[in-house]
């Protein structure tokens, strides 16, 4: 199922589901999803860090083999034609009873 579109309404991009933190496992997966609306088509890119994943441009991103340097925030910038968005941001972390913050 499609997010909500109205035909022939030019609408700019909205989020109907942010990402959501998590917490892994070491060397476990785990995905980041998000729901946009708006006109399409609706372009995405996850970012790690602040920085650009070369490649990650679908509406859900697989950290895969989680370890270390794979910790941190992750949020996705989503477009379209008529505007765009950051996400709010999602904490990855590994599952570490030892963790004091």
């Amino acid at each position: 199922m499609g997010a909500p579109y109205l035909a022939g309404a030019s609408q700019s991009p909205g989020l109907l589901q942010q990402p959501l933190s998590q917490t892994a496992e070491p060397t476990s997966n785990l995905t980041l999803r998000v729901t946009a609306s708006g006109s399409p088509p609706i372009f995405y890119q996850w970012r790690f860090n602040d920085a650009d994943i070369p490649g990650a441009t679908a509406s859900s991103l697989t950290v895969s083999n989680l370890r270390p340097a794979k910790e941190g925030t992750y949020q996705v910038l989503v477009s379209n034609r008529e505007g765009c968005l950051t996400s709010a941001l999602a904490a990855v972390l590994l599952d570490n009873p030892l963790r004091i913050n």
